[in-house]
């Protein structure tokens, strides 16, 4: 499988059979998103660590960052312009990619990344290939279905 940072930060991967703490949902036709010209997708808000949070997922791929062939997934703060002057806060997150076959979760933790005003989303812009995503005998995509999560760390917030 090909995951590559979108910011060229180090990550960790592994694999947990718990689900992600903070959120997770569920793509029943996932490719069909594209089809119908749906570029990119964000979801519903959800709290972690005292802030409000929203996954962004590019199911062909982030254009401004080269993310052709790949799904791209973000996490960004939601309603930002809400949050005091020069609000930051330093978290660490996760995304979840389901395994319906093997019934258990590959976990892709990025480093402390710093969230504030000028920079309110981080991610990556090469999650997964198509191509590995595809695959039947990796078990990510079955049936056009695709689960995917997140959970959120903040180690300091001003």
């Amino acid at each position: 499988m090909a995951l590559i940072p979108c910011e060229e930060e180090a990550v960790t991967v592994g694999v947990r059979d718990a689900s992600p703490s903070h959120y997770l949902m569920k793509f029943e036709s996932f490719y069909k998103l594209s089809e119908n010209g749906i570029d990119m997708y964000e979801s519903n808000e959800f709290e972690a660590c005292g802030y409000k949070w929203k996954l962004i997922i590019y199911p062909n791929g982030d254009d401004n960052i080269e993310g052709n062939d790949y799904i791209s997934v973000y996490l960004a703060i939601a309603n930002d312009s809400s949050l005091p002057g020069g609000w930051e806060a330093n978290a660490v997150f996760s995304f979840f990619l389901f395994n319906h076959l093997c019934e258990n979760y590959l976990v892709i933790r990025g480093q402390v990344l710093r969230f504030h005003k000028v920079k309110s989303k981080w991610g990556f812009s090469k999650f997964i290939s198509h191509k590995a995503l595809k695959e039947q005998s990796d078990g990510y995509l079955v049936d056009d279905s695709i689960i995917i999560g997140a959970e959120v760390f903040v180690v300091k917030s001003q």
